[in-house]
């Protein structure tokens, strides 16, 4: 991120009041929260991260145990990644900078960019989902107008833990009928072999909307740069 991208973006935090930490009071209530297998602490603002995630809303009140002593685990989730959910509870912004790093390693990206949707779904969070497609665009090499796409084995693991047409499976499904043209082979005999290692309701979903762009004329969402991130936005 340049100096000046930054200097915006901390004039626009500190004067957009519409932020949630612009709205805590002293005397809010603060829950702990573990996070993975250590058990890494993170201490959260109890009314924000209800109000952002139905799923801490339910946990943290009522007579349920981590109610009462105001803690919760989360055992199975990465303290790395929580933390990025962290800051969004707070500053409603996800640090596209931080996510792909000074050298963006497309897997990698892919990868991190994949778990920290599947940790708003866990969480019960299309909000936080919405924000990180919004940082698609920036995955892709800076100046290249290029979209990077994820391999086999991310597209897996996303199929494996979501369902339905969420955000996530919709861009990964535009990108391929869209973005791989030069990359699918023109034997027809390879073709199977190209989508062999995708799931096959990834390549359901594919061939659905692939016939949609032949026989409808659906149109693709790469044409404007950068693209309309809010068609692939969860409800």
């Amino acid at each position: 991120m340049s100096k000046t991208n930054s200097e915006n973006l901390s004039t626009l935090k500190a004067n957009d009041l519409s932020l949630p930490a612009k709205r805590l009071k002293f005397e809010d209530e603060t829950v702990k929260v573990f996070v993975g297998h250590e058990e890494k602490a993170f201490i959260i603002h109890k009314r924000l991260v209800c109000q952002a995630s139905p799923y801490f809303k339910t946990a943290l009140n009522g007579n349920f145990e981590e109610s009462v002593h105001g803690e919760l685990r989360l055992q199975e989730q990465e303290p790395e990644l929580f933390n990025c959910f962290v800051e969004w509870v707070y500053s409603r912004n996800v640090d596209s900078f931080n996510l792909c790093g000074e050298q963006r390693h497309d897997s990698e990206v892919w990868t991190e960019f994949s778990k920290l949707y599947l940790l708003s779904k866990y969480l019960q969070c299309p909000a936080f989902g919405n924000c990180l497609l919004d940082t698609v665009p920036v995955i892709s090499t800076p100046g290249l107008r290029k979209y990077t796409l994820p391999d086999v084995g991310i597209v897996k693991m996303v199929y494996e833990n979501t369902v339905g047409q969420c955000g996530i499976r919709r861009y990964f499904t535009a990108a391929f009928v869209w973005l791989t043209g030069d990359s699918i082979p023109k034997d027809m005999k390879l073709v199977g072999e190209f989508f062999a290692g995708l799931p096959a309701e990834c390549v359901l979903d594919i061939a659905n909307l692939a016939v949609g762009r032949a026989h409808h004329g659906y149109q693709s969402p790469f044409t404007d740069w950068p693209p309309h991130m809010k068609d692939f936005h969860d409800k």
